[in-house]
Formats: C-alpha cells, structure tokens, sequence
C-alpha cells in the first residue's frame, strides 16, 4: 500500500510565467469559468498573487502541480512572474497534491474528481487511503469513481449541468444496459427544467423499474444451477449487497438485483420449470398483476380468486407474474373463465377479432384525418397574410402545452425526423413552426388538435372512434358513413365492432403486456 507521504524540502522562488507549464489533463471536464479567472486577475493587479503555486523541474522550465488558476489570471492581469514552492516530487506525490487543491476548489467539476480519484487508483493508492486524504467517506469516493462509468448520453448532461451529480451517481451505478433504459425512458423526455429531476425522484424511478427485491424471489438465491450462464444471485456482483458502498442510500439492507435481464430470464426459468413439475396434474396458470392483456390459458388477475388447500374447489395455481412469478399456491378459477382447451381456443379467436377490430379503427381515424386536413388546407388558402406573426406566436403556446404523447402521435403521424434532442418532438415542432407561413400554420392547428385523436381510444368504448374526429369530418363536408363502410369491408367485420365496446386486447398502458401480441396502432411499423 502506497503512502501519501509528500514532505520534501521546500524552495521559493520567483519565477518567469513563460517558464511554467500545467500538468496536462488537470481540470480537463469542468475546466476554468472565464469570469472568476477575470476576478482573481483583477486581484492580481490590486494586491497580487497571495499563496503560490507548487510546482516541480520539468526539463528548462517548471510543471505546475498546484496553482493553475493563479497561474492563468496572472497571464491575464499581464504580471511576468509567479511566486512558486518548488519541490523535489514524484509523480504520485504530485498527482496527490494536485486532487487535494482540485477537490478542496468549490467549482471542481464532479466528473473532474472522479478522474482525479481514478489517477490514484492508478497510482496504487487504496480507495480507504484516498478517502481519508481528502476528508471524505469511502462511499463518496467510491460513487464519483463511477460516473466513469456513465453512458455517453447521460455523461453529456451532467457536463452540460442538465442534471445534478446526485442524479448522476444513481444513474452511473447501474450497468451500461440499466442506464440506456433510464435514459430513454426518464431523463430522454420533455423536461421544461431539467432541475426537477431530483435524485430522490430518480431513485425512486429505478426503483419501481429497474430494482428488485431478492428476498421475494421465489427460486433460491443460492441456486447456481437455475440459469447456469448467471450462476447463483448470493454471489452475483451486480446485486447491491456486492458494493454496500454504491447503494447506502436505499435505507435496506436487503439485497436488490440490478440486472433486470437477468431477473427476467431466471423469473422465466423458474415459471418453465415449476410449469414442467406440475405437468400431469389438474392446476391452473394465473396473472398476479391487473392487466387486461394476457397469454391464452392464462388466467387475468380477476378471473381466479386465491384460497386455502382445503377449501372446495381449490386447485394448484402457479403465478407466471407479478413481484413472485414462479410462486406456487391454491385457488379457484371464477366463473367464465377460459381453464379447458375449448375456452382456451375460443378466447384466442376472440382476441384475434378484437386485434382485427383495432386495426380497423386506426384505419378509419387516419383516413377521416387525411380527408379532413386536406378540406381545411382548401378551406385556408385564402387567409390573411397579416396575422402571420401572432398566429405564430399562437400555434406555438398552444404547442408547447400540448402533452408529451400528444406531441409525439402528432410527429410520428406527420413524418417527422425522430428527434434527437432531449425534448423530443416539442423541440421539433418550435422548429417546423418558425419555418412555417400562414398555410402551414393554420393546418397545423388542425394537426395537433386531430392527429392525437388517430389513436384509437385505450379507455372509452362509447369513444373509440374520437368524437371530435367525426365532428371535424362533419364540419368540413367528409363523408364518415362512407368512410365507416369502407373499413369495415375491408377488414371483413361489421360496422358495430369498429363503433362498439373497445376490444379487450387493446393497450392499457398500464401493466405488462403479451410481448407476442401486435400493437393495433404503431405509426412506426412497416406495412407488411
């Protein structure tokens, strides 16, 4: 183990700014803010320099190891020389010297002190020895070591100060995977200040989606044999308990996994096997969570109630979902529900009507919109020039308050370029719209206003085909009748299924998914 030992003797001098050279790499993220460099040079001038740098030979000149800030507002207030400490250093004592003065600066870039720690590391110093240096915990210095882990994208927020190091370290501590996840999901949206994104709410984020519990888990923690390629969760280096350090901020000392593939492929294992040792014997396959979606011969979370081994009725039930899939129990199917072959086979032809009726009804809204925009294009080429500005300023307020989703239906349907700043499609939008003449404008009036109501309604029978669509079609002389026959001839199903009850295999969004079912609405999705 290295020592931190940096005494050695000491010499000042005065010497010529040209002389002296800063060690490269130092300060290299966060760098130095103009204005405070301007200040301390003003300074300079008045009272000048009052601590001197440390530096050590390098060749005929010097290398700076502490003063570069000094160094740097004396070239501005135009001073010709510095007073230095010169010392005999290695490299290690100098590096050390170096993070001390970085890390005790209030504006050290966070992102800086991790690659200073990480120099140490490299040196050979302990992260204990480190820690106790710098006047820190271990904890600290183990958590800036990983925002050297951080993804590219979410590493560019934290230099772009978008978000605060606290968010950072949540996010850096998960693998490459995990990240990209929150990423997209999270921190990759429509944030009007980016500043309320707080860790606490960014933890409790990755928390509900990423994290889980493996004192819940229904296969032994110890069984290395489940998913050979993953071995046994006790021993798994990406479960919180392996860096105790990293995660004390989840107030638990239980276990949580953070590979959620892995957790997903051993929840898999353990439904197939404990599939396979029931074989032969009368039980039944249940959902825990309450979602309306579901697998054939899978019970939904309403259709089977949980009872007692010696109760009437009662029968074997395996849970495949939920926070214990793989949990073994008993219970009662409800009346109705599809628990033989037949109303298995009956409930898939069921669903396969209704993902019909879906897409029957995405079909019919896209037509009815393509119709009525080209009326109101029509209808608008006569409009005054004049009001060109403040309509401007008015389709964009109205844009801007336009929800995330609604915002990004409206792109996908209109062919916008996938957007790549983290706005997503309000930034696009504000651009189209200051390119956009008075035509344009009042068109994409319509746009936002109808082209959300393309997706077919995931919660309203009554409305699955938008009211205000068919009200925009009557306004504008767009025959709904004929367009309503149409698409019922042309998905062979009746006029009733597209205006009836919405079809139960729709998105609720809102639990998990049949990862095998078709989404009815996906402006995305190549035509076959």
């Amino acid at each position: 183990m290295k020592e931190l030992n940096c005494e050695a003797p000491e010499i000042i001098e005065r010497i010529p700014i040209d002389l002296l050279t800063p060690t490269a790499g130092n300060r290299r993220i966060g760098g130095f803010n103009q204005a405070k460099l301007e200040q301390l040079a003003e300074s300079i001038k008045n009272i000048g320099v009052q601590q001197a740098a440390v530096v050590r030979r390098k060749g005929d000149g010097y290398e700076i190891v502490a003063g570069e800030r000094r160094w740097r507002a004396s070239r501005l207030a135009g001073v010709t020389w510095l007073p230095c400490t010169v010392r005999e250093l290695t490299d290690a004592q100098a590096l050390h010297i170096q993070i001390i003065e970085n890390i005790q600066r209030e504006d050290v870039h966070a992102l800086d002190e991790a690659e200073g720690y990480d120099r140490l590391k490299g040196a050979g110093f302990a992260v204990e020895q480190i820690a106790s240096e710098v006047g820190r915990t271990p904890a600290h210095v183990y958590q800036r070591l990983k925002l050297l882990d951080l993804i590219p994208a979410v590493r560019d927020l934290l230099m772009g100060d978008k978000i605060s190091t606290a968010v950072a370290v949540h996010v850096a501590r998960l693998d490459s995977e995990q990240q990209e996840q929150v990423f997209a999901e999270y921190l990759d949206r429509e944030w009007n200040d980016m500043t309320a994104v707080t860790a606490r709410i960014v933890s409790e984020w990755i928390q509900r989606h990423i994290l889980h519990d493996l004192s819940k888990v229904t296969w032994s923690r110890t069984d290395a044999s489940l998913v050979p390629s993953a071995g046994s969760c006790s021993t798994c280096p990406k479960r919180t308990g392996a860096s105790p350090a990293l995660f004390e901020d989840l107030g638990t000392k239980k276990d949580q996994c953070t590979n959620v593939a892995c957790f997903e492929t051993k929840a898999a294992a353990i439904v197939k096997k404990r599939r396979a040792e029931l074989e032969g014997t009368h039980h039944i396959l249940v959902k825990d969570n309450y979602t309306n979606c579901t697998s054939p011969g899978v019970l939904k979370s309403w259709e089977w109630n949980e009872c007692k081994k010696g109760d009437d009725g009662a029968v074997r039930v395996l849970v495949v979902d939920g926070d214990k899939p793989g949990r073994l129990t008993w219970g009662k199917a409800s009346k109705g529900a599809a628990v033989n072959a037949t109303d298995i086979e009956n409930d898939k032809l069921r669903r396969a009507h209704e993902l019909k009726i879906g897409k029957a009804r995405t079909a019919l809204l896209a037509t009815m919109f393509s119709d009525v925009r080209r009326a109101t294009e029509t209808l608008i080429a006569s409009a005054d020039p004049y009001i060109l500005v403040i309509l401007r300023l008015a389709v964009t307020i109205v844009w801007n308050r336009c929800s995330y989703d609604g915002q990004t239906t409206t792109g996908k349907v209109l062919g916008w370029e996938k957007p790549d700043d983290q706005r997503g499609y309000q930034a696009v939008g504000e651009q189209k719209i200051a390119d956009m003449g008075i035509d344009a404008l009042m068109l994409f009036l319509v746009d936002m206003s109808l082209a959300p109501l393309t997706r077919p309604s995931n919660y309203y029978g009554s409305e699955a085909i938008s009211k205000h669509l068919k009200s925009a079609a009557e306004i504008m002389v767009v025959d709904f009748t004929d367009r309503l026959n149409e698409t019922a001839t042309a998905f062979s199903i009746t006029e009733e299924d597209i205006l009836g009850e919405r079809p139960n295999c729709m998105r609720s969004g809102d639990g998990e998914e049949d990862p095998d079912e078709e989404d009815p609405w996906d402006p995305d999705e190549e035509e076959e």
